[in-house]
């Protein structure tokens, strides 16, 4: 697992960074598999299968986590951090990846950069408090062992298109309630609840029966147009509720 900065200000979209990654770099999508924002909101960006380019001529065994920011002078704060242990400790657990294995952007052979920031390695070095809160996660001091992800945010995506608009809609809701958010089914079916943003032309009733299946408690949330259902998901963030179904 390969960790990132995004060495830009933690406030500019993702949206921005993907435009930058293809046309800037002329890469094919973000380079990223997961994006990690101040709040701790976590945003999946590529399928973990995906070969994206992020980290050179090691592209095909890694996996790219960025944590939004520059870390040069300070670490990211606690929350990104938290957030970040989260994911990757599940991350490790699933695809069978050791401590060792957890290298910053500037660790892998053949790549001069100076990514995730100089904090990496100096200074504070975040890597050795990423570690640590890791390996909490991984003993169960903070409750998180047991259920992989508490909460997942389902976008449709295609090959040659993705739920924008949804994306979009959705986004104080996601800034709320900091959930995990994504397009893979496989991925959210490892979650207790899960939120489908969108009606069946998107995310399919299928896919919905799956993760029903699954034994998660799905909610879909869908307004009769975009305007309606960024409604919905606005004043849900305004009451402090994550579902109209569930309790919580």
């Amino acid at each position: 697992i390969c960790i990132h900065h995004s060495a830009a200000p933690a406030t500019i979209p993702i949206e921005n960074v993907a435009e930058y990654h293809v046309k800037d770099r002329g890469w094919p999508g973000i380079g990223y598999h997961y994006y990690i924002k101040p709040d701790g909101a976590t945003y999946q960006t590529n399928r973990m299968e995906t070969i994206s380019y992020q980290v050179s001529d090691n592209n095909s065994y890694t996996l790219g986590v960025c944590v939004a920011g520059d870390f040069t002078y300070q670490p990211p704060p606690d929350t990104q951090v938290d957030a970040a242990a989260r994911l990757v400790a599940w991350l490790m657990q699933e695809l069978d990846i050791p401590d060792a294995n957890i290298m910053g952007h500037k660790e892998f052979p053949k790549n001069d950069t100076s990514c995730p920031g100089e904090t990496w390695l100096k200074k504070v070095t975040w890597k050795n408090t990423l570690l640590d809160k890791i390996r909490s996660v991984r003993d169960g001091q903070n409750g998180y062992v047991g259920q992989r992800i508490g909460h997942y945010v389902l976008f449709w995506q295609r090959t040659d298109t993705w739920a924008q608009q949804d994306w979009e809609a959705a986004e104080t809701y996601i800034g709320r309630f900091r959930p995990t958010a994504g397009f893979s089914v496989d991925d959210a079916k490892t979650a207790e609840y899960v939120t489908i943003v969108g009606g069946d032309a998107g995310v399919s009733f299928d896919a919905e029966r799956t993760l029903q299946g699954a034994g998660c408690k799905v909610e879909r949330l869908a307004g009769k147009d975009f305007a309606d259902t960024k409604r919905i998901l606005d004043d849900l963030a305004a009451s402090g509720r994550r579902f109209l179904t569930f309790p919580g």
